[in-house]
């Protein structure tokens, strides 16, 4: 999702109006005022006054702001000491299995730290004959939110078991020499297919590893993203003194298999809130909302899936904060689906119930703020908090519209709550 920059200015000067014997005292910035100035298609709202209302149940596309949504239930539902899981498996042929738990955070140092455990903890392991790889988690069927499929990394795949967020990092050099685009992460043979196949240019590029890309490879059954965990896995296996002999392929763990090793991912599930509102990556949050009905369908013997993910958010709206359906439309839950649509009343009823929570948010002067921004389809939104001493006041804005006045409207809102 890109990013605008925004300041919060906060004012303390007082309007004074001139009162004279045939003139009246006319309230200047009045909500309609403020819209007639600067919406053409939006509304907003700010909790406890009644004044500073515009079109508040109507709805608009809320962009990354529904991303506070979506960290509120899986902070409620899943705790806020919450870690994901990535285990390992090892058959009598001395085949590995890596079974992904949706780790939004499976970098590659993870993976290399990943790596180095199996060989500590089992020395005599020198050398696997395939590397199986097994997304079974999540049934996506290939579904994803975004419209774009672009090369744009926020527009990257959600998956069970996905490296360094689906985004490949390539450094291409004037002479065409094609390496890895971050130290972190080794030269991967999949960096130069793609270079080629998509004639990067000379610099450094991080691209949506789905993009342009076969969805399937016929012969092992690998999608893109498992393509690129395998060979990150395989390359980082071999810092680690062990070589796959027989290479990769994708496959179910036997049932009859006990894991090798449990990886708990290192950030907690309040530490990837307070990154994820911060950066606002969306693979991260559609992580997250997929490990929603994950967690509850493994009790079930399913996988996880985009609908029984909205199902479970949907019924949170309605049972903890009383939104009713007519107030709001989810498709996902990082806001990068135009359908997805929700009034300004509805978001209100997320901020006073995020208000525990509110510190995860990225602060802007003394507030504390979340945009949302779709410059090419015209959605500029900011929801969060005012601060008046100790108190937050929510606030939400919902611009759907091609002038970005959301900075301006913001001001004025919180000055009138001064």
């Amino acid at each position: 999702m890109l990013k605008s920059k925004f300041y919060i200015v906060l004012l303390t000067a007082l309007f004074f109006f001139p009162v004279t014997a045939c003139s009246a005292v006319v309230p200047k910035n009045t909500s309609r005022d403020l819209a007639t100035d600067m919406v053409e298609n939006g509304g907003f709202l700010v909790a406890g006054y009644t004044s500073l209302s515009y079109r508040a149940n109507e709805k608009f596309t809320p962009a990354s702001t529904l991303k506070i949504l979506t960290s509120l239930v899986a902070l409620e539902r899943l705790g806020a000491e919450y870690r994901f899981s990535t285990m390992l498996y090892l058959d009598e042929d001395r085949n590995l299995y890596i079974k992904g738990g949706g780790d939004p955070f499976l970098t590659s140092e993870v993976v290399l730290e990943i790596c180095h455990r199996l060989h500590k903890e089992n020395p005599g392991i020198t050398s696997i004959n395939t590397l199986f790889l097994d997304d079974s988690c999540y049934d996506l069927k290939g579904q994803q939110v975004s419209i774009e499929n672009s090369r744009n990394s926020y527009d990257a795949p959600n998956g069970a078991l996905a490296v360094n967020f689906n985004a490949l990092p390539v450094k291409v050099t004037k002479s065409g020499k094609v390496s890895s685009g971050e130290k972190e992460t080794p030269a991967l043979p999949l960096m130069r297919q793609r270079a080629q196949s998509l004639h990067l240019p000379p610099g450094i590029h991080r691209i949506n590893i789905a993009w342009k890309a076969p969805q399937l490879d016929n012969s092992h059954n690998l999608t893109p993203a498992l393509r690129y965990a395998g060979q990150l896995f395989t390359a980082q296996l071999a810092r680690n003194g062990i070589t796959v002999k027989n290479g990769i392929c994708r496959r179910e763990t036997p049932s009859t298999l006990g894991p090798l090793i449990i990886y708990k991912s290192e950030k907690t599930l309040q530490e990837m809130v307070r990154l994820l509102l911060q950066y606002s990556s969306n693979f991260i949050a559609n992580q997250i909302f997929l490990q929603l009905s994950f967690e509850r369908n493994r009790q079930l013997g399913r996988p996880a899936t985009w609908e029984d993910s909205r199902k479970i958010v949907n019924s949170y709206a309605h049972k903890k904060l009383g939104i009713s359906s007519r107030h709001f439309h989810l498709e996902e839950g990082s806001g990068l689906s135009l359908e997805n649509r929700f009034t300004c009343t509805a978001f209100i009823h997320i901020l006073k119930r995020f208000r525990p929570w509110a510190y995860l948010m990225k602060r802007k002067g003394e507030d504390l703020v979340k945009s949302g921004t779709m410059p090419q389809t015209g959605v500029f939104c900011f929801a969060g908090y005012f601060t008046r001493g100790e108190e937050l006041v929510p606030f939400v804005l919902l611009l759907n519209q091609h002038r970005d006045s959301r900075c301006s409207l913001l001001q004025a809102l919180h000055k009138r709550i001064l």
